[in-house]
C-alpha cells in the first residue's frame, strides 16, 4: 500500500470527523431552542383560548423539528458506522497486506541464507543483492506503515467516540421528546377537560337564557294585563265621575220639576 493511500484515508478519516462534528454543532441549537421554547410555554401560561391554540401549534412545531433532527441523526448515525466499519475493513486489510509485505520480505532476505550455498556471491542474483542492501528503507517504510495504522485506528477511535457523544446526544433528544410528548398528552386532556367543561356551561347558560327568555314574555304579558286593568280602571273613574254628575243633574231637574208642579198646584188654586 503506497502513502498517498494512506494519506488518501486520513483526509476521509478526518472529513467524517468534520462531518460528525458539524452535525452536533446543527443538532446542538435546535435542541437549546427547544428547550427555549419549551420554557417559554411553561412560564407563559394559558391565559385564553387564543394564546392556548397559538402555544399547541408551536409545541407541535417543535416537536416536529425535534423529531426530524433525531431522524436525521439516527441517518448520520448510520452513514458513520457503515463508514467505520468500511474504514476498518481497510485498514486490516491493509495491516494484512503490510504483515504479508513484510514476510515476504524477510523470506527473500532469508532465501539466500537458507539455501545453504554459503556467502557465494553467485548464488544471489543482482535483484536479490539491492534488495538486501535496501533494508532500512523497508525497515523505515514498516515503521511509517506501522504509525499510519496508529493513526487510523486513532481516527477510528476519535470517531467511534463522537459516534457515542451523537449517541448519548440521541437518547437525550429522545427523553426530551418523550417529555414533550407526556407534556402535550397532558396539555391535551386538560383542555380536552376544559372544553367538556364549558360545553357544560354553554349548555347551562343556553337553560337560563330560555328560562330568562319565558320569564321576560311572562312579565311583558303581566305588564300588559295590568296596564289595561289601570286603563280599565281609569275608564272606569271617569265613568263613575260621569254618573255623579249625571245623578246630580238629575237631582236638580226633579227639584226644579217639584217647584214647577206646586207653583202650577198654587195657580190653579188661585184660579
Amino acid at each position: 500500500m503506497k502513502k498517498w493511500e494512506m494519506k488518501n484515508m486520513e483526509i476521509q478519516l478526518s472529513a467524517l470527523m468534520a462531518h460528525s462534528i458539524r452535525q452536533k454543532s446543527m443538532t446542538a441549537p435546535k435542541a437549546q431552542e427547544s428547550d427555549r421554547l419549551k420554557s417559554t410555554i411553561s412560564v407563559q401560561g394559558w391565559g385564553s383560548d387564543y394564546s392556548v391554540d397559538i402555544d399547541l401549534a408551536t409545541s407541535y412545531e417543535v416537536n416536529n423539528r425535534l423529531r426530524g433532527s433525531l431522524e436525521f441523526t439516527e441517518s448520520s448515525i448510520f452513514e458513520l458506522k457503515l463508514e467505520v466499519s468500511t474504514l476498518q475493513s481497510q485498514a486490516d486489510e491493509i495491516e494484512r497486506n503490510y504483515v504479508k509485505e513484510i514476510r515476504e520480505t524477510s523470506l527473500c532476505r532469508s532465501d539466500p541464507f537458507a539455501s545453504g550455498a554459503g556467502f557465494d556471491v553467485e548464488v544471489c542474483e543482482p535483484e536479490i543483492m539491492l534488495h538486501n542492501f535496501s533494508i532500512p528503507p523497508l525497515v523505515s517504510q514498516e515503521t511509517d506503515s506501522i504509525d499510519a495504522i496508529d493513526a487510523i485506528k486513532e481516527h477510528i477511535l476519535d470517531i467511534i467516540r463522537v459516534l457515542d457523544g451523537a449517541k448519548v446526544e440521541k437518547e437525550g433528544l429522545a427523553r426530551k421528546m418523550g417529555q414533550m410528548e407526556c407534556y402535550y398528552e397532558a396539555l391535551i386532556q386538560e383542555l380536552e377537560e376544559n372544553q367538556n367543561q364549558m360545553v357544560g356551561d354553554l349548555r347551562i347558560l343556553r337553560n337560563d337564557h330560555s328560562t330568562c327568555l319565558y320569564e321576560i314574555s311572562t312579565t311583558k304579558a303581566d305588564v300588559e294585563s295590568n296596564e289595561q286593568i289601570l286603563q280599565f280602571a281609569e275608564e272606569r273613574h271617569g265613568c263613575d265621575a260621569v254618573n255623579k254628575e249625571l245623578e246630580g243633574r238629575a237631582t236638580t231637574s226633579e227639584a226644579a220639576f217639584r217647584r214647577a208642579r206646586l207653583n202650577y198646584s198654587i195657580a190653579v188654586d188661585k184660579l
